[in-house]
């Protein structure tokens, strides 16, 4: 197969079975071997936006058969154009070397409050948390969850995809409401236990 030296001006991510690399270059991204050998040659193809470029986020599946991809519509960023940037979320399946977009109500955004590429999806590949909003990566339904900040940049999910601390003092739940934690939130340790400040 081709072979290539990777993109060092993209941003990359290594598959969770090590196999694999996937990289974004301005305007498309590629996925290469182990080796450096192309697997997948531009994929998702996007205008990049000028003069300062958005990457898209990339967040590889458990069992490394794709990506949930969220990809940046914003032709124009930088100082004297807008703040306001929406994102187009995508399922990619290696395999079949197709792109399906999940059509998320409202689409995740960047706006004037600074939060930038907040867009976390759970370690089970099933969830995405996005501006204040839990969504299904299955179906694209969503439920606003309020005071959503962008401290759940510094917040993972837990490990077993059912929390995420999404401000300082509460834990949002797929499947039930917030939780207040009593203190403010700083690691978690294990799918049942985290810490916090008090």
């Amino acid at each position: 197969g081709e072979t290539r030296q990777y993109n060092r001006n993209g941003i990359f991510k290594i598959s969770p079975d090590g196999r694999m690399v996937s990289v974004f270059a301005p305007g498309h991204m590629d996925i290469y071997d182990i080796n450096g050998n192309v697997i997948r040659n531009n994929i998702l193809p996007y205008t990049p936006s000028t003069p300062v470029e958005i990457f898209p986020v990339q967040n590889w599946l458990p069992d490394s058969s794709g990506l949930i991809l969220t990809i940046p519509d914003a032709p124009k960023f930088g100082i004297g154009f807008p703040v306001h940037v929406t994102f187009t979320v995508w399922h990619y399946a290696v395999a079949n070397n197709v792109s399906v977009q999940i059509p998320f109500d409202p689409s995740p955004a960047r706006g004037a409050g600074g939060c930038f590429d907040i867009v976390r999806v759970s370690p089970d590949g099933k969830w995405i948390f996005y501006d204040g909003y839990m969504g299904n990566l299955d179906n694209g339904s969503t439920q606003l969850f309020e005071g959503g900040t962008c401290f759940m940049e510094l917040s993972p999910w837990s490990p077993d995809s059912k929390y995420i601390a999404y401000n300082p003092y509460y834990l949002a739940g797929i499947d039930g409401p917030h939780i207040r934690i009593g203190g403010y939130f700083l690691k978690w340790v294990d799918a049942n236990h985290f810490f916090y400040a008090n």
